[in-house]
């Protein structure tokens, strides 16, 4: 029962069981947790910096269709073009760095849930492949018990095993590819909003 983190305890966690349970729940709060909200807190900051992006970008896109020409107003009209432009060089600027600084997150935000997706359709197709292997199996000359037995396993694994979301949604390469229509189809009708 030797623990795998050294950490200091106000117990001897080696004591009994019920410390080395103790010391475990000290640890997952102590390290699971603040690491989690800090996974949470990234993606905020990161929506949040992403938001604030796009309302920079809509602004200008008012302060364009905004600017009108007249031979009276044409210097201050000139300016505001000139302000407008900087603006927008700072904000391709920024949003370089934003790419940057993120890379990685995003990368690894992207594998995390294309090796997710792959790993559910994979266990779907093994969990399938219990019913065909035993289908294939040598039964007929198995005693009537067993066969019996075989035939509850075939039609057990036949029910494909599947990961929930939140127990909203089964976790499949059909659900996935609905996460991306449905996230395009709520991008064109945000654009268009915008618009």
């Amino acid at each position: 029962m030797e623990m795998i983190v050294e950490a200091w305890m106000p117990f001897d966690p080696h004591q009994n069981m019920t410390n080395y349970l103790m010391a475990t729940q000290i640890l997952v709060i102590s390290f699971t947790v603040p690491c989690s909200f800090r996974s949470i807190a990234l993606q905020g900051i990161v929506c949040s910096i992403v938001l604030y992006l796009c309302e920079q970008f809509i602004d200008l896109q008012n302060r364009i269709k905004g600017l009108e020409y007249s031979k009276a107003n044409e210097l201050l009209m000139r300016i505001e073009f000139k302000e407008i432009v900087k603006k927008h060089m700072r904000l391709i600027k920024f949003s370089k760095q934003l790419s940057t600084t993120f890379e990685e997150f995003f990368l690894i935000q992207n594998i995390a849930v294309s090796v997710e997706m792959c790993l559910n359709a994979m266990m779907v197709t093994m969990s399938q492949g219990i019913a065909m292997a035993a289908y294939e199996s040598s039964w007929t000359s198995w005693p009537l018990d067993m066969q019996k037995d075989l035939l509850i396993v075939i039609r057990v694994a036949q029910k494909p095993l599947s990961l929930s979301a939140g127990g909203i949604v089964t976790m499949s390469m059909k659900a996935y590819s609905q996460a991306l229509y449905n996230g395009y189809s709520i991008f064109a009708v945000l654009n268009d909003a915008v618009d």
